[in-house]
């Protein structure tokens, strides 16, 4: 065999290396941009009925109603009031205590203007 033929076969296996390569890591990264939004919302949704999760936010809603109690102005209970309601907007309210759900109507209720 020739020099060039050598060569030329040996740059096409490269080539045709390369471009399997490229066509498994290709249908990888399409595979993965088809299934990854539903693995996600899975993985969010387990995340969310978890028992740590909710005892950090119960945690969490407790602190802030300790907070709110010390809180000397009606400026920081504002402030306070806000950070509530921003941050357990979208949660479940049966996953708390019957204490910190009626807090958190009541920041609800307040930020509102409505009294409950």
């Amino acid at each position: 065999m020739s020099t060039i033929k050598v060569i030329a076969a040996t740059l096409g296996t490269i080539v045709l290396i390369g471009a399997v390569a490229f066509l498994v890591q290709g249908t990888d990264f399409f595979l993965y941009r088809a299934f990854a939004p539903a693995y996600e919302a899975t993985r969010r949704s387990t995340f969310e009925q978890s028992k740590a999760y909710n005892d950090g936010m119960a945690h969490d809603l407790q602190d802030m109603q300790i907070e709110y109690a010390r809180a000397s102005s009606d400026r920081e209970r504002a402030v306070i009031r806000s950070v509530v309601v921003d941050r357990f907007a979208g949660y479940d309210e049966s996953r708390l205590t019957p204490s910190l759900s009626g807090f958190l109507d009541e920041m609800r209720a307040a930020q509102t203007g409505g009294a409950k």
